[in-house]
């Protein structure tokens, strides 16, 4: 195994203890080496190949399970929510002094 397919695995496993799968593109992100990204996506790609990891839907991680796909993505949706309602109470509390 090339050390470019270690860092995606580490990278991966790090989320995977959080059951958050990533995209192609935080797996880039998120990376410990600088790599081209043709050769990030080729190595994904012999990963899934080879069942180091699992592609669930625009998701990756090291476990097959779906259900953490669904999970993260109506947690998003959640945190979305939550983001836009924190947002107008910090408008609101900034009227306030302190």
């Amino acid at each position: 195994m090339h050390s470019l397919e270690i860092s995606i695995l580490k990278t991966v496993s790090y989320f995977d203890v959080f059951s958050y799968p990533l995209t192609s593109s935080e797996i880039i992100f998120f990376l410990d080496q600088a790599a081209v990204e043709k050769d990030i996506h080729i190595a994904i790609d012999y990963l899934v190949e080879t069942e180091h990891l699992f592609q669930l839907d625009n998701f990756y991680s090291i476990r097959n399970e779906p259900n953490i796909a669904a999970r993260r993505v109506h947690g998003n949706m959640l945190a979305l929510k939550h983001i836009k309602k924190a947002k107008a109470v910090a408008k609101f509390l900034s009227w306030f002094l302190f």
